[in-house]
């Protein structure tokens, strides 16, 4: 009954058309709910060093608002959303079968702080409630406080990230034999994922593949 009258009182605001609503999500109304869910545009490409890479969507202006809202306002559910949607969408392409540890791309301490979070973790969380039977696993640490990827060159995006991340011990013995699945927000070059999954393969993983939410424009 609270919840319900405050949600009269204080309707929630979506955050892409701005409307007021009473919708059960807070951060977007059921008409942008369903017209992000008909943006889907799954696909299967190829990263820097041939790692294979589903996406569930294509980057645009619609998704750079949502996962900017992630990242740099909070809104920790919708981390969760999109990693369930994007899950459900590999799942149904045949992508996670036999996946057994769920690997997020980490940050540097020095941009944890500054932001209070790993959006990639949260993923994985939403990423979990389709596929419980994968294991999430801190396995990656990030050494190297790197400059952001999304003002870099193609080149500049190589080297930004070449010896940034290490493999923490408490991974090495746990990812023998295993089928890993890499965790993502964006796909762009495939510089960052090249490099974590160089790093992963000294674990000695059956196979490593990534899941992004989206993916840039060719």
């Amino acid at each position: 009954m609270g919840r319900l009258l405050a949600s009269i009182v204080f309707p929630a605001q979506c955050l892409l058309c701005q409307r007021h609503h009473e919708e059960a999500m807070p951060w977007l109304c059921a008409d942008c709910a369903r017209h992000l869910l008909e943006l889907r545009s799954p696909r299967i490409t190829t990263a820097a060093g041939n790692l294979p890479v589903f996406s569930a969507w294509l980057f645009d202006d619609t998704l750079q608002a949502v996962i900017h809202h992630l990242k740099y306002h909070q809104h920790f559910s919708i981390g969760s959303w999109l990693g369930q949607k994007l899950a459900g969408a590999a799942l149904q392409e045949g992508v996670l079968r036999g996946a057994d540890m769920l690997v997020p791309v980490p940050l540097h301490r020095r941009r944890y702080a500054e932001r209070g979070f790993n959006q990639s973790e949260k993923l994985v969380q939403g990423v979990r409630t389709v596929l419980p039977s994968a294991v999430p696993l801190q396995a990656l640490r990030r050494v190297r406080y790197t400059r952001t990827q999304a003002t870099l060159t193609r080149e500049e995006r190589l080297q930004n990230v070449q010896g940034a991340f290490e493999l923490r011990p408490s991974a090495v013995g746990a990812m023998a034999g295993r089928r890993v699945v890499l965790v993502d927000d964006v796909l762009t070059t495939g510089s960052t994922l090249a490099e974590c999954v160089r790093v992963l393969q000294t674990a000695r993983p059956s196979e490593v593949l990534a899941l992004t939410v989206c993916r840039a424009r060719d």
